[in-house]
């Protein structure tokens, strides 16, 4: 959709659509006539130019994803500006292009929309076992969440517990419950209540939350304490470990994982940090294949429903990190049981699930990417003599996990985080260098470096001597 006819009829004529995979529904001169239409039919992908008279491209493919969330867009425009982008990465557009156009920059771009279509509509219709398999994350992810509203940050300031109760009554105890778990992180949901909380704090409030049942006549409990929780990754197994041991707790009992079982699980999950996810991070298959077959035969020393949970761990782990909620909502609708596989089951689902992610991960929109890479380079040349700059922090303000911003920013940029950060920040000290304004202490400042010592080491290592050397040699040449 374009306001100049000229150049929409070039495009509806021009672009070999059939080829491409694409038929053209409808051309409109106005974003107006568009949304009236896209009010009556459903369409795969918009393309719009962003200036247009009373309503904008942009305006445009927000009220468009509205009435259809996978509609995708793909903008043209005469205009460069950070903001006009910065909407388009907000909006989730496949690729901004600038005019003039060329007859490949639009060929090139939809030939990828392509192939995400496609990629979608397959993982819509494939029986893999994201989609099909573990009931216990939907405990976790759809009725519990224990994560992120439980511990912030990576790690935890001290060791954990976390208390799974199944309970039947015949008086709603749920209001008492909520009163005896004030100020701890627990949920509630229809028979189960779980609790979080540090050492100390848990003994105490286990302690009023069983007399609350011993004073219940008519009820009946089970009270499972799972494994140990040092990371915030630590709270997945040990949901399930608390779990496992619903068979295995007499009616108004109470176990203890670490009585009955090893901690090997723990370690395994806390050895994924430094194997599998750097493996997916580097791309390279042959390096995944050897991380997972190891990963395979530690876990496999497991009995088998340690073996189960351990696999869900892992996945949900990888999900996260690289940010792939939205492509794995099969987590919020399971239909298998990972009780009802045996090992070499539960090692193919995990392969499989692996693969998936791995692709997925793979698959996502390279334009996209590319909008949440400028985006972070501009923050980078806007605040690159912020001491406490770091690529965690821009990933928490563009919503995305570290992770995920990390594997993109190094495949794009071809550089990794620091050594961008390092390229920005020497080429801004070499022009004040050469404008002779500044001391070489102010200039450290300036970018970024609080010790000048640090800095004129910093500067000689990257140009191959120290800036007053520089300066002489440069008027020596002149």
């Amino acid at each position: 959709m374009d306001d100049d006819e000229l150049i929409r009829k070039g495009i509806e004529k021009v672009i070999p659509w059939d080829t491409l995979g694409f038929t053209v529904v409808e051309t409109f001169s106005s974003a107006i006539e568009a949304l009236n239409f896209l009010k009556t039919k459903d369409v795969d992908v918009i393309l719009t130019d962003v200036k247009m008279p009373i309503m904008s491209g942009l305006d445009l493919i927000q009220e468009a994803k509205r009435l259809n969330p996978k509609c995708r867009a793909v903008i043209i425009s005469g205009f460069g500006e950070f903001e006009l982008v910065k909407s388009a990465l907000t909006l989730k557009a496949e690729d901004y292009l600038l005019k003039p156009l060329s007859q490949n920059d639009i060929e090139t771009v939809f030939r990828k929309v392509a192939k995400t279509l496609e990629s979608d509509s397959q993982s819509q219709i494939s029986d893999n076992s994201i989609n099909n398999c573990y009931e216990l994350v939907k405990k976790l992810s759809g009725e519990f969440a224990l994560w992120d509203e439980y511990i912030s940050g990576d790690t935890v300031d001290s060791k954990y517990k976390l208390c799974l109760i199944q309970y039947e009554t015949l008086v709603n105890i749920n209001n008492d419950l909520e009163k005896a778990l004030n100020g701890m992180h627990y949920a509630l949901k229809n028979d189960f209540v779980t609790f979080l909380a540090t050492e100390n704090e848990f003994n105490l409030r286990l302690e009023i939350v069983k007399k609350l049942f011993e004073a219940t006549s008519k009820s009946t409990y089970k009270i499972m304490i799972g494994s140990e929780v040092f990371w915030v990754d630590d709270i997945i197994p040990s949901f399930w470990s608390a779990f496992d041991l619903l068979s295995e707790t007499k009616e108004n009992g109470i176990s203890y994982y670490s009585d009955m079982h090893n901690e090997e699980p723990l370690k395994i999950i806390q050895y994924v940090r430094k194997t599998l996810i750097e493996k997916i991070e580097a791309g390279n298959k042959a390096d995944l294949d050897d991380a997972l077959h190891e990963l395979i035969k530690m876990i496999k020393t497991l009995k088998l429903k340690e073996q189960g949970y351990v696999y869900c761990a892992i996945i949900i782990k990888v999900v996260r990190y690289f940010s792939l909620e939205d492509s794995s909502n099969g987590f919020q609708s399971p239909r298998l049981s990972i009780r009802n596989a045996d090992s070499q089951e539960l090692e193919e689902r995990f392969i499989n699930d692996i693969e998936f992610l791995t692709k997925t991960l793979n698959s996502k929109s390279d334009s996209h990417n590319k909008l949440l890479i400028l985006k972070t380079q501009h923050i980078i040349r806007q605040r690159f003599n912020d001491l406490e700059l770091s690529l965690s922090q821009i990933a928490d303000e563009l919503g995305i996990s570290y992770g995920y911003l990390s594997t993109i920013f190094t495949k794009i940029v071809g550089r990794s985080f620091k050594t961008y950060l390092v390229d920005i920040r020497m080429e801004e000290a070499r022009t004040l260098l050469l404008s002779r304004k500044y001391r070489i202490y102010e200039i450290s400042e300036k970018v970024g470096y609080t010790n000048p010592k640090y800095f004129t080491e910093a500067f000689h290592k990257y140009y191959g001597s120290a800036p007053g050397e520089y300066l002489q040699n440069l008027h020596t040449q002149e």
